[in-house]
């Protein structure tokens, strides 16, 4: 079976047991989480490990073709959440952690590794299925041509693109409490837009992001473009 961007593919039984192996990943960082006495086990070395498998073995099958659309909504859908999120939530929900040195760099630690995880996921995504970056990124990436040149751009893996820079800029507004600087926050919502112009996610999500400018036109601008995505 061919291969993509030096990644193995998987068959039909394995691909089954990988996705299995992912949901069960997932199910163990929840019953872990639940049972954590204090938001520092979150940062203990088992979930670290958990989060890493998870992030290995979604990796794999989003590079992968031999999970059905469903697979792949749900193990992205697992990926953001389990590996995290949920992590981002329980920080942002506890005082205690702008109060605690130690564990608000763990915290920052964590936002910062999924900037470039997603990063890096963007890059690996685009050589894989042979995606067209240049029109949409806008950080240097190196992509093997085809020997047909034949370039296609399957429009699935483009919308996991787009959710994955809406997750980026979603990222590095958590980072923004630390850095005051929406730079960055704004540069991936607008590659996003960029990407795809006709979905409202990466609109709403800028909304929030130009109060009192222009008499807040700019944000009622970005309010009604989100409306009509």
């Amino acid at each position: 079976m061919a291969e993509s961007a030096g990644v193995a593919q998987l068959s039909d039984s394995c691909a089954q047991h990988h996705y299995k192996a992912i949901s069960a990943l997932a199910n163990q960082l929840d019953i872990y989480s639940r049972n954590s006495p204090s938001i520092e086990y979150l940062f203990q070395p088992k979930p670290i490990l958990l989060r890493k498998r998870l992030k290995d073995k979604c990796t794999r099958a989003l590079l992968s073709e031999e999970f059905t659309t469903q697979q792949l909504d749900k193990i992205e859908d697992l990926l953001w959440n389990h590996a995290f999120y949920k992590v981002i939530q329980t920080c942002r929900n506890s005082p205690g952690v702008h109060r605690d040195s130690l564990l608000q760099n763990a915290y920052r630690t964590h936002i910062t590794a999924g900037i470039g995880f997603y990063t890096s996921l963007i890059s690996k995504m685009t050589d894989a299925h042979s995606l067209t970056s240049a029109k949409f990124l806008d950080w240097n990436h190196y992509q093997a041509e085809d020997q047909n040149n034949n370039v296609s751009k399957p429009n699935l893996f483009e919308l996991y693109i787009y959710k994955y820079l809406i997750h980026l800029g979603d990222l590095s507004r958590y980072q923004q409490v630390y850095t005051q600087n929406s730079d960055l926050t704004k540069r991936f919502y607008y590659q996003a837009i960029v990407l795809n112009p006709y979905l409202g996610h990466a609109y709403n999500q800028i909304v929030g992001m130009y109060p009192g400018v222009n008499y807040n036109l700019d944000s009622v601008y970005f309010y009604l473009r989100a409306l009509a995505g």
